[in-house]
């Protein structure tokens, strides 16, 4: 038997890789096989100067991805999900593709109200703990000063320009997926931006071979607020792409 495929976490709007270590410790893996990445301007480097695009956040994950051997499994979640979809497009080593309360590929294309609260947290304490609370139903208090520490980091300038990536997305996207291969959609059962019927029609249907799930008492970051829950849902995925690893080199 083959060694399982690496594992490759890349967070979302205003995180950075620390966010994933809750859901790493709960699930059944080796720890040298999770890797995570720290997306520019966000909080695990919130003085990058940019500029930041979807093209240029894919191009840093992929490196990540070139410099590991064997197979992959990438998980995004929320804007991170686009970047993980446009890199499992790119190489023929991803093994599984994990969208966690995913944004469209195309974007949300929200208004420019509906977006504006987001736009604004960017260095500004209050800002950011709204934003959590109003997408979150159990954001862990401690996790949130965390993140709010490097947060307040961030200028607005950088805020602004990452709300753009996840709200207009790419206008090159495809009616179906570049990625041929399983895929888990997970969303939480209380995420008022990844919604139930956002799932439905814009993200589900454009892939071949796709299951989706939903954990229940969390919003918009369940790795997060219920790992514990999140973790068999990512077991059995990784279970299955293991599996499928080990058949292809088997012959």
């Amino acid at each position: 038997m083959v060694p399982p495929p690496h594992i490759v976490f890349v967070h979302g709007f205003l995180d950075d890789g620390a966010t994933w270590t809750p859901v790493i410790d709960a699930v059944d893996l080796p720890a040298d096989r999770a890797v995570t990445v720290d997306l520019p301007g966000m909080a695990g480097a919130p003085e990058h100067p940019g500029p930041f695009t979807l093209d240029g956040y894919v191009d840093e994950v992929s490196a990540v991805v070139d410099r590991i051997e064997g197979p992959v499994v990438l998980v995004g979640q929320s804007m991170g999900a686009q970047v993980a979809e446009l890199v499992a497009a790119r190489s023929d080593r991803v093994a599984g593709l994990v969208l966690l309360t995913p944004m469209p590929l195309r974007g949300t294309q929200l208004p420019d109200e509906a977006v504006a609260p987001f736009r604004a947290p960017g260095g500004d304490l209050e800002g950011l703990t709204g934003t959590r609370r109003a997408l979150s139903a159990n954001f862990p208090d401690a996790e949130l000063a965390r993140l709010n520490e490097y947060g307040v980091r961030i200028p607005p300038s950088t805020t602004a320009a990452v709300v753009d990536i996840w709200n207009l997305g790419t206008s090159g996207e495809r009616a179906e997926s570049a990625y041929p291969g399983p895929v888990l959609v997970v969303r939480g059962a209380a995420d008022p931006l990844c919604t139930e019927d956002l799932v439905a029609a814009e993200v589900a249907p454009r892939f071949r071979d796709v299951r989706v799930a939903v954990v229940e008492g969390a919003g918009h970051w369940p790795h997060v607020e219920q790992p514990a829950a999140l973790a068999p849902l990512l077991d059995e995925f990784l279970g299955r792409a293991r599996r499928d690893v080990d058949t292809a080199v088997g012959g």
